[in-house]
């Protein structure tokens, strides 16, 4: 089942334009897309406000509904943002429910009027359709990056998604979580005695009994967040023959 979501960009800017007009331009803009909808067989899920939410047996069907809807469109002055996605959610007695409906929402939000966005499973459903490799972007309460695609060849502002802004990006997710990685530093360092990947290339040496090590390195690197990880002594490597396995 494949998701359309709708949203009127810049609707408090055509509100304050149009003031008493702008209720009109609302029902007109409904009547313009439900009739674009509908041939396509496109079930109107919820309307709140200036937005959409309806669904389609086929992906291929969405397209084409998305398609009319912007063409209805074009000539006014209410410009719509839309965003498919298909997946499998749950039916309930209230409706869909699932990450995909949420996944959808999102991906529509992230446009531009007149834009229409597709998700990675809509796209590989659809044959002899332009749509242009956005590449992956971060969306909003989503904890993947999601792969996005624009339908036709128009030109458009970068999309509104994660981290396009001049902000710096965070160098790594354990950003200010030192209190959780000490702990796990804790918890680990009995297992890591003679961690064989942190030793340069071409070391042969291998570790002793752990029960006697009165030589002991420090191993410090803040960019991999490791502190003083105490390490056994090292004897010189043996033939494989050499080396008897003690199981306690």
């Amino acid at each position: 089942m494949t998701f359309l979501f709708t949203d009127i960009e810049g609707s408090t800017r055509l509100l304050h334009e149009y003031e008493g007009q702008y209720a009109e331009l609302l029902s007109e803009h409904r009547r313009a897309l439900r009739g674009a909808f509908a041939p396509h067989g496109g079930v109107e899920v919820d309307t709140q406000g200036d937005a959409f939410f309806v669904a389609f047996a086929r992906a291929a069907d969405a397209v084409a509904a998305a398609v009319d809807g912007q063409a209805a469109l074009r000539d006014g002055p209410v410009r719509v943002r839309m965003g498919l996605h298909t997946g499998e959610p749950t039916v309930t007695d209230d409706g869909y429910v699932g990450l995909d409906i949420h996944r959808a929402a999102r991906i529509a939000a992230a446009g531009h009027g007149g834009q229409v966005l597709l998700s990675q499973p809509t796209r590989d459903l659809l044959a002899g359709v332009t749509a242009r490799d956005l590449g992956e972007h971060r969306l909003k309460d989503l904890s993947a990056p999601e792969r996005l695609f624009q339908l036709g060849e128009g030109e458009f502002p970068r999309l509104k998604t994660l981290h396009q802004t001049n902000l710096p990006i965070p160098a790594t997710p354990f950003l200010g979580r030192q209190r959780e990685l000490d702990e796990v530093l804790r918890l680990q360092s009995p297992a890591l005695g003679g961690d064989l990947a942190r030793r340069p290339r071409g070391d042969q040496s291998i570790d002793c009994d752990r029960k006697d090590r009165p030589q002991r390195d420090t191993y410090r690197n803040s960019g991999d967040h490791r502190q003083a990880i105490e390490l056994p002594r090292r004897l010189p490597a043996r033939e494989p023959e050499d080396v008897a396995l003690r199981h306690d």
